[in-house]
């Protein structure tokens, strides 16, 4: 063989093998996570998805709900929580941007006195 063919041979089969790593990173990359409830048909203006947010939680949580009973649903449509800072947060990773929305809230005695919902959209 000719070093021009084991030149052509090996770049050959490096682009094959980089080919078949890519595919096999796209197919065992997980999903992205479904949409919460609490987020499905957003609007996707910041400030208005924002807003509705805020009014999703606020009609789901009304003032003096049991801080509990909001924190085992942020957890059961996959909101990562920090009861203990009052804060919850969920992000979705879709190329090119990445959409995050957060909870942030106060309690008394166990019971809701302030809560809060914002989003936010970055895009590279």
């Amino acid at each position: 063989m000719t070093r021009r063919t084991l030149f052509l041979t090996a770049i050959s089969a490096t682009c094959l093998l980089g080919a078949a790593l890519l595919a096999l990173f796209v197919a065992l990359r997980p999903p992205p996570p479904e949409i919460p409830p609490l987020l499905r048909d957003l609007p996707s203006d910041e400030t208005a998805g924002s807003t509705e947010f805020q009014r999703r939680l606020r009609e789901r949580f009304p003032d003096h709900s049991l801080a509990d009973d909001l924190v085992a649903t942020l957890n059961a449509q996959g909101f990562q929580t920090w009861p203990e800072a009052g804060l919850a947060h969920f992000t979705r990773h879709a190329r090119p941007c990445t959409d995050s929305w957060q909870v942030l809230w106060s309690a008394e005695s166990g019971r809701l006195i302030t809560l809060a919902g914002r989003s936010a959209r970055i895009c590279q």
